[in-house]
């Protein structure tokens, strides 16, 4: 079985974060990459060692504050007190899909 290899690009698209910012966690080792001539490309199990996890849909905050029609403050709040599961990527939170369907779930009266 063959692992996927990403472009700074996608992973970036992925993630939901500007370019820029993994190419600094690259360069500050945070992110494994391999550098092919002047390009550097990502291997999908570096990726989800990155994300403590399989790859799956990534929401931001804004997302879910959307979905759920409350601040992204609250969500962070949220994400703080336990409440609902978050991955810390650098600076920035993102909410797997699957946290947060059980966040629904268990928030069901």
């Amino acid at each position: 079985m063959r692992s996927r290899i990403y472009t700074i690009e996608e992973i970036a698209e992925i993630l939901k974060v500007h370019r820029t910012y993994i190419a600094s966690l690259i360069r500050d080792k945070k992110l494994a990459a391999l550098k092919i001539g002047r390009f550097y490309r990502i291997r999908e199990d570096k990726l989800e060692t990155l994300i403590n996890g399989k790859l799956v849909a990534l929401l931001t905050l804004d997302d879910v504050a959307e979905i759920l029609k409350v601040h992204r403050t609250y969500i962070v709040r949220l994400i703080k007190d336990k409440k609902l599961r978050a991955i810390k990527i650098g600076k920035f939170y993102r909410i797997r899909e699957d946290d947060f369907q059980a966040f629904l779930k268990e928030s069901e009266i």
